[in-house]
């Protein structure tokens, strides 16, 4: 078998024209952008074809043999494809199909190539005739109609899923997970005219057009998977993300280069990329050239990385897949347990998207991208999948918006519009200029739960003003001395000029519920008072003094959110129930702590907003109060009234002063 190179003249074509001229052959795949292969490679018509059967990666060591000099940078043909992100205990599907010949567009020059011996010399001139010729024609590009792309799951949802990936990370199961949301429309016509715009608008450096059965598949990825030449074997992995849009662009560039949490992620997936390539690595031979490095990609900043290691003599492209696969940017650390959570926390199967697009080729070695940023089209059906990496540090608000940072290059170069308001970024809120807060109970000086504390009102000072903590706010939380007071409220101000107001006044111990009376409660309609805890209370003082005597709880459609002073938690059907952090609710620092309790106590829990009409029990929950509970709510439902708190409220109750007057003060 050798491998057969030659140029020839055609009309200058970008990478759009191609997938449209190619459209309508059988099985067509155009690979567009920085595909070490070239700036195009196109292959149609394969002579074995494989769609989700078998072992996905064993077919890929079915290579024929290449005898003599292989041209410089040929291809020549092999295997054309993707493989599917796996469930647990699961393997991918795939569509994979092999192709004699191809067309390649390297340094403004067209090839045409082809595996000589596959065919006999006669049927193997015709298919290079009939690619050459077709490549010559006048591209005409078909339509499309797509309709309001939609997130399979609500911000609410979302929220919920990433809090209890948060929750496994601190129990210590994993130490990140990529937790993703799928979006999806209604798609009609040309899915080639799609994967054009789409390429077109973005200019990707992997860049995909796959109709393999009947699953198309049109992919803008930014992201190197894997690229093995020779022995050699390289893998670019992207973790840390920030929008490159407007006028703060620069500025996001700046605080992703020097933020804690995406730069933590990046060196954990790093590190396990390294982990995986020593599986079929010489030894010693495992390196990272190039760490944290900052890259603009379309609507977006990025973090990369690149690991390199040479192969071990016996390993083929098989057992480099076998090793990597799925990539590790997009399962997490470790990875096996990684995608158990992702599958319990996940609304189901992810498909092609963050799996792997490319190919492998006995001339030029074998290149993968990680299938994000990509649409799979099945039927009437559009896809699109969107995530990030979630670590101890992730705020889930923030969380939903990245994922349509990601999405909305995507959507908008491919004539989309999303049908979900909460997909925008909140604008400003006018209470900025008043700074934020944090509230704390000390006993005997010593803030509880003083870590959360800190965490909470260093992300507030960054995200809000662009400025680290000031010294003396963080000696308050920290370095308290003690005091001969045994309960003091503090409240640290952090103004946007970066000063510092400090308050410390006595209240009463914490009880629990046990000995406190029930309180009543007014439902108002309300958003939350969102996810900073504002110094300016002017809004919270106003509704407190139109409803005097009564805790004031703010609730939506779906049911209550938040009280003006504190976080909601409720029992339903014996569930444990308090709205998600999805950016119109305060994270409650004893909300959190609560919701550990519960776990380690088996309670189960839900993660929404509790619905009036089925309350067994209601509370509030803070920093200095503890827990309240709620005799008689008034609101949406109408009057309610609860006779007694509940022995699973009880018990939490009494595990929360326990934990308070047994001196624990960090988190777990």
């Amino acid at each position: 078998m050798r491998v057969s190179a030659r140029t020839f003249e055609v009309p200058p074509r970008s990478a759009a024209e191609v997938i449209t001229l190619f459209r309508g052959l059988p099985h067509p795949v155009v690979l567009a952008g920085s595909w070490d292969a070239g700036e195009i490679v196109v292959a149609v018509d394969p002579i074995f074809l494989e769609l989700q059967a078998g072992d996905p990666f064993a077919v890929l060591d079915q290579q024929p043999f290449i005898t003599g000099d292989v041209p410089e940078g040929a291809v020549g043909g092999g295997w054309f494809g993707w493989f599917g992100f796996p469930g647990p205990g699961e393997g991918p599907s795939h569509a994979l199909a092999f192709y004699p010949n191809v067309l390649r567009l390297a340094a403004g020059q067209w090839w045409d190539e082809a595996l000589v011996g596959l065919l006999d010399d006669a049927a193997l001139e015709k298919r290079r005739q009939r690619l050459r010729e077709r490549l010559g024609e006048t591209a005409v590009k078909n339509s499309y109609d797509l309709g309001p792309v939609t997130a399979s799951r609500d911000r609410e949802a979302h929220a919920g899923a990433v809090e209890r990936c948060v929750h496994h990370i601190r129990a210590g199961e994993i130490y990140q997970a990529n937790i993703c949301l799928t979006l999806q429309a209604q798609v009609s016509g040309s899915s080639a005219a799609l994967a054009a715009d789409l390429v077109d608008s973005l200019q990707p450096p992997y860049g995909a057009f796959l109709a393999l059965g009947d699953v198309h598949v049109a992919s803008a990825s930014p992201e190197l998977f894997l690229r093995r030449q020779g022995r050699s074997v390289r893998s670019r992995p992207i973790k840390g993300t920030r929008p490159r849009v407007g006028a703060d662009s620069t500025w996001e560039k700046q605080r992703l280069a020097g933020s804690d949490k995406d730069r933590a992620e990046n060196v954990m997936i790093v590190d396990l990329v390294r982990n995986d390539l020593s599986k079929v690595a010489e030894i010693g031979s495992v390196r990272v050239p190039e760490l944290l490095e900052v890259v603009a990609h379309p609507g977006v900043w990025h973090l990369v990385s690149t690991v390199e290691a040479q192969l071990r003599a016996d390993v083929t492209d098989a057992d480099l897949l076998r090793a990597t696969f799925p990539p590790g940017s997009v399962s997490g650390t470790p990875k096996c347990r990684a995608i158990e959570v992702i599958a319990e926390l996940e609304d189901g199967l992810r498909g092609v998207y963050t799996g792997a697009i490319g190919y492998v080729s006995p001339a030029a070695g074998a290149e993968f991208s990680v299938a994000i940023r990509t649409v799979e089209i099945r039927g009437d059906e559009l896809r699109l999948g969107v995530g990030g990496g979630i670590t101890v540090d992730s705020t889930p608000a923030a969380e939903w918006y990245e994922c349509f940072d990601k999405a909305w290059p995507l959507v908008k170069a491919i004539g989309g519009r999303l049908g979900d308001p909460t997909a925008r970024r909140p604008v400003a809120d006018p209470r900025i200029s008043g700074g934020v807060c944090d509230t704390s109970l000390l006993h005997f000086g010593q803030p509880l739960e003083r870590a959360e504390h800190l965490a909470r009102l260093e992300r507030s000072v960054y995200e809000l003003y662009q400025r680290a903590l000031p010294a003396r706010a963080v000696a308050a939380l920290l370095h308290t001395p003690h005091d001969d007071e045994p309960w003091q409220r503090q409240r640290i101000d952090v103004l946007p000029d970066g000063a510092v107001r400090i308050e410390r006044f006595a209240v009463a111990a914490p009880i629990a519920l046990d000995e406190k009376a029930g309180e009543p409660a007014v439902e108002l309609p309300g958003d939350g008072f969102g996810g900073h805890k504002w110094a300016d209370r002017g809004v919270q003082a106003d509704l407190e003094a139109a409803h005097p005597g009564c805790i004031v709880i703010l609730g939506d459609a779906y049911g209550l959110l938040e009280t003006t002073r504190a976080n909601v938690v409720a029992v339903e059907n014996g569930k444990l129930v308090t709205p998600s952090l999805d950016g119109r609710i305060l994270p409650g620092v004893t909300r959190t702590v609560l919701l550990e309790l519960a776990r380690d106590a088996g309670v189960p829990i839900e993660l929404r907003a509790p619905n009036p009409q089925y309350l067994q029990a209601l509370a509030t929950v803070s920093s200095v109060a503890g827990m309240r509970w709620i005799n008689h709510l008034s609101g949406s439902a109408g009057d309610l009234s609860f006779d007694d708190p509940g022995d699973l409220l009880r018990e939490l109750s009494r595990r929360l002063i326990t934990r308070w007057t047994g001196g624990v003060t960090v988190v777990g």
